[in-house]
């Protein structure tokens, strides 16, 4: 297309737009001239305000998910001002629909999860069975996706892959090889032990696969946790005073970008995480309790309170001083503008 030619396409996008994709014209992907020209034609014919398209208008403008992501990238870079919100929000439904599938028409159970890859023949025969097991669909998942991982051991082991106590042994001396826990050999090793169970397999061979899952189990329990080593380096940081340093960093980078803006959403996200474990163990509960509206309330003017007595805490002029052992940071002040900053970005 020539540059003429583009410039006329895009004769209903606003002229800073414009210019900035014309500027760029040599690095456009192809069809970006068409997909954001197409787009400012549905707001103009839709009479929509261009910093506030609707999730029709991209409906409208887009008919499938890769014109959708084509459409959110160029108007990211070249149109930073238009929100983006309804549009990734749409790709959004497109994700869920991917994700969850449709499944086989009459199955009892669609699609109810991972599907097997490089099983041998046995193996695939006990997975219907598996799958009208009374367990949930998650659970489901987690087992098939660990059979898919001692699957691919398969190839470099020297025993068929028939199950019992021998593939077990090889599979978590393989594991070993890798360097996975033993914790994680052991969730591995009991996806397969569900398949087999569930399938119907000879008990005694069930069995031995199970031995060499709980010997993986008793390891892990003997074996020292990796979060021992994170918590004392944590520690050496600054303990809880680290992580609220942490929280300002996501805050201030959200501040950063527009509202709607994905990276400002992954931010918050971030911060309100990290802001849940300055709740000391003792108290992981009392977070599960607090309700909008009661213990958490949104004041007309965006401001967000807490009104909540901690047992071992102070309020001091709108602050909570939590009395804590837990590292060099006590006490350490967790602000309630935080919670506005989270909940409410632009007060």
């Amino acid at each position: 297309m020539r540059d003429d030619i583009a410039r006329a396409r895009l004769k209903r996008v606003p002229v800073p737009v414009r210019d900035r994709m014309m500027a760029a014209r040599a690095d456009l992907p192809p069809g970006a001239i068409t997909a954001v020209a197409r787009f400012f034609d549905v707001l103009a014919d839709r009479e929509e305000d261009p910093d506030l398209p609707s999730r029709a208008s991209f409906v409208a403008a887009c008919g499938n998910e890769s014109a959708l992501g084509l459409l959110l990238r160029m108007l990211e870079r070249h149109a930073p001002g238009i929100c983006l919100a309804e549009g990734r929000g749409l790709r959004k439904g497109y994700y869920r629909a991917r994700s969850s599938g449709t499944g086989a028409k009459g199955s009892a159970h669609p699609n109810r999860g991972t599907e097997p890859r490089n099983w041998p023949a046995h193996w695939a025969a006990l997975l219907p069975a598996l799958q009208e097991a009374p367990i949930g669909d998650s659970t489901l998942r987690r087992h098939v996706a660990s059979v898919n991982r001692c699957a691919v051991l398969l190839p470099g082991l020297t025993c068929p892959p028939r199950i019992g106590w021998l593939l077990g042994w090889e599979m978590a001396r393989s594991f070993r090889d890798e360097g996975l826990r033993p914790a994680t050999i052991a969730g591995y090793l009991g996806g397969l032990v569900s398949l087999a169970a569930h399938g119907g397999v000879d008990p005694d061979a069930v069995a031995g696969l199970r031995s060499v899952q709980m010997s993986c189990l008793r390891e892990a329990r003997r074996t020292p946790k990796l979060k021992q080593s994170r918590i004392e380096a944590l520690y050496a940081k600054g303990g809880y005073a680290e992580v609220v340093r942490a929280i300002v960093r996501e805050l201030d980078r959200a501040d950063d970008h527009a509202d709607w803006r994905a990276k400002a959403e992954t931010a918050r996200a971030t911060a309100a995480i990290l802001a849940v474990t300055l709740n000391v163990p003792p108290r992981s509960g009392d977070i599960s309790s607090w309700r909008l509206g009661e213990e958490l309330v949104r004041e007309p003017w965006c401001r967000v309170a807490l009104n909540w007595v901690l047992p071992h805490s102070v309020w001091r002029r709108g602050s909570i001083r939590a009395l804590s052992s837990s590292g060099p940071a006590r006490p350490y002040i967790a602000r309630l503008r935080v919670f506005s900053r989270l909940t409410c970005p632009s007060a």
